[in-house]
């Protein structure tokens, strides 16, 4: 009797020990003023969307069923819904309540990782709502003229916009086994440095190993470290506005700016004045530039560089931010730009304006 009581014991304490981590995700939406009867479950990949899956809406309720191998985000869209719901997915229960009329009145519950990405967001807040405050003063000060106030407003909107990317900076480093923060940290990867990027890096836990952004972050790095100052040009092909192919390597010998930009790109438009006053300037004396567009509509492409004057080559291949030219070099945001050599060696990266003219000074021996 008592090795039965103590073989059912065992058995007893073996079942409450077993991991109960669940491995599938159900996600459960009731949807209120939908008039579409599907929904779908999408992500990105690679700068692309893609449908993961789709679901039946009835009686304004739908479910999904499925299972990710770490917390991703996600995001829900209902055709006749304006926007699309981000969140992130991993292997629980997790629960939609949808008014299509206002995302405002729209939620998300059971995922433990959205919970931590929405505090993330709350105290994000704080900073955007500053820079909304300062931006609606900035427009009212731009309509009277007055200068000065411009230039303090301008210059605590700067003094906002570091504090909110230190803030995110700091947050990803204290929080390093939050799945969140490799998001975070691939989402704002344009802003940091190549040492601030691997710092973050080599700063996650083990157990985030296995996050889709920790490998694209790893990804990144590596462009990174390829197209650092001192490194040799990567060369490219594309073609210009009359469809003929052109490649870096035709301006060898020469001090060549690549310069990222796009019609669409309204501070790439605020700083070409001021490549083209470079440009004149310097070109005689072996500087050239090739635009590179990240354009998808060529007559908007074309218009923007017959209106601003840009006389020297373009080229683009017309794929937005799929830019072949763009992957290879990292970029990620716009107005960017790489000046390299005549060796063919890149000797600075992202210069503008009197910053580009003295460092063409000192490389062209120019003493004006």
């Amino acid at each position: 009797m008592k090795k039965q009581v103590l073989f059912i014991s065992i058995v007893l304490l073996l079942i409450s020990c077993k991991n109960t981590t669940k491995t599938e995700y159900s996600i459960n939406g009731n949807v209120i003023g939908s008039k579409q009867n599907k929904v779908y479950l999408k992500k990105r990949d690679n700068g692309n969307w893609v449908n993961v899956d789709s679901t039946i809406i009835k009686n304004e309720k739908f479910t999904f069923n499925g299972n990710v191998k770490f917390p991703e985000m996600y995001f829900l869209s209902i055709p006749d819904f304006k926007c699309l719901i981000p969140f992130f997915i991993e292997n629980t229960e997790i629960t939609f309540n949808i008014n299509t009329d206002s995302i405002d009145n729209s939620s998300v519950s059971g995922s433990k990782t959205h919970k931590q990405y929405e505090k993330y967001l709350e105290e994000l807040n704080n900073f955007n709502n500053k820079l909304k405050n300062l931006y609606s003063q900035y427009k009212n000060l731009k309509k009277r003229g007055n200068k000065l106030l411009l230039k303090n407003i301008e210059n605590l909107m700067d003094s906002v916009y570091n504090s909110k990317e230190k803030f995110t900076k700091d947050y990803i480093l204290k929080n390093n086994k939050t799945p969140i923060s490799p998001y975070l940290a691939y989402i704002n990867s344009y802003q940091f440095s190549l040492s601030d990027l691997d710092s973050i890096i080599n700063n996650f836990d083990k157990t985030l190993d296995s996050s889709v952004y920790v490998k694209l972050l790893n990804d990144r790095l590596k462009i990174l470290k390829r197209v650092d100052i001192n490194q040799p040009i990567l060369n490219f092909t594309m073609n210009d506005k009359n469809n003929k192919p052109i490649s870096t390597k035709s301006f060898k010998g020469k001090y060549l700016l690549i310069d990222f930009w796009a019609s669409w790109c309204s501070p790439c438009r605020a700083e070409n004045p001021n490549v083209v006053k470079t440009y004149n300037r310097f070109h005689k004396k072996g500087f050239e530039i090739l635009g590179v567009s990240f354009d998808q509509n060529k007559e908007k492409w074309l218009k923007a560089i017959k209106d601003d004057k840009l006389i020297w080559t373009q080229v683009s291949d017309l794929k937005g931010w799929n830019n072949a030219a763009g992957k290879l070099y990292g970029i990620r945001s716009i107005p960017q730009n790489v000046l390299i050599n005549k060796e063919g060696i890149i000797i600075a990266k992202n210069l503008r304006g009197e910053e580009l003219i003295k460092s063409l000074n000192k490389n062209l021996n120019n003493k004006n």
